[in-house]
């Protein structure tokens, strides 16, 4: 794989071209629905941000860390944050739809199957939302 975006179809950016305002690290992949990239900071906020523009759209704020990836389900992002929290997000409006409480913080990034949301926590237990 060569890594250049034209062979995977995708418009090329120079690194100049997206310079999103974000406050702290990240440690999570982004995830990505149109032209919004959803991803979470070592600041304890969810960021949607303008993929053309790299303006900040949305930013939801948790009580912890975010270092799990975020996962997109149709107009829902779901993340997990070091406040013991999982939430699910309007992805383009950034408010709460939901929230469940586990009983550590949550490392892992959830995955939705048949619209059940997969979520790790470092209480040893694996929860399965709907």
């Amino acid at each position: 794989m060569s890594g250049r975006a034209r062979r995977a179809g995708q418009t090329a950016l120079k690194a100049s071209d997206f310079k999103p305002s974000i406050a702290d690290s990240i440690f999570s992949s982004p995830a990505i629905l149109g032209t919004t990239v959803c991803v979470g900071s070592h600041d304890g906020n969810l960021y949607a941000v303008d993929s053309n523009t790299g303006q900040e759209l949305s930013r939801f704020a948790t009580r912890g860390e975010i270092k799990s990836s975020p996962t997109i389900a149709g107009e829902t992002v779901v993340i997990g944050s070091f406040d013991r929290g999982v939430y699910g997000l309007n992805v383009n409006a950034g408010l709460e739809q939901w929230q469940f409480r586990t009983r550590n913080d949550v490392f892992s990034s959830p995955i939705i199957a048949d619209g059940v949301v997969y979520i790790g926590s470092d209480d040893g237990h694996v929860y399965a939302l709907k």
